[in-house]
């Protein structure tokens, strides 16, 4: 709920190097997703702490989903105006995926069977969406799933 009302402060925060973090913490062993990072740091200023939840729920659905799929890459992009984190997943398990519920409560983890409470994509989005970020998932003509969160790079105000 908290996230909801937007940011409580104004922080500097290194996307980049949360993802990192994320990826470091990882379950070993684990069927893990492909993440690509930029070296450079990808600063929003915002609520750190929910922009670093934000970014291991994304991370999190990312390495749960490369389970159900062929193939799953998590990139850390820059616009000319935003950050952009993009989950891109390819294969069979995605046939029964339905784009309206994406980020509803609940709905990734009754398709994955994952570890995570199943609020993750939905936190993910209220995070980004309270930022003044952009939230969307769309299905690629090949069948493929691509969920995109977009970051204004300058989130002061």
């Amino acid at each position: 709920s908290e996230a909801a009302n937007g940011p409580s402060g104004q922080e500097a925060a290194d996307l980049g190097a949360r993802a990192a973090r994320a990826v470091a913490e990882r379950n070993p062993g684990a069927e893990t997703a492909k993440v690509t990072t930029p070296s450079e740091p990808q600063i929003v200023h915002g609520d750190r702490e929910q922009l670093a939840l934000a970014v291991d729920a994304i991370v999190q659905f990312a390495d749960e989903l490369s389970e159900a799929v062929t193939d799953c890459q998590l990139q850390l992009t820059q616009t000319e105006s935003a950050y952009r984190l993009r989950v891109l997943a390819s294969g069979q398990g995605l046939a029964t995926w339905q784009l309206p519920k994406t980020f509803e409560p609940f709905y990734p983890q009754r398709l994955l069977r994952g570890q995570s409470h199943g609020l993750g994509l939905f936190l993910a989005q209220t995070v980004v969406l309270g930022h003044r970020g952009q939230a969307t998932v769309r299905r690629l003509q090949d069948g493929a799933l691509q969920l995109d969160f977009m970051l204004p790079r300058d989130t002061e105000r």
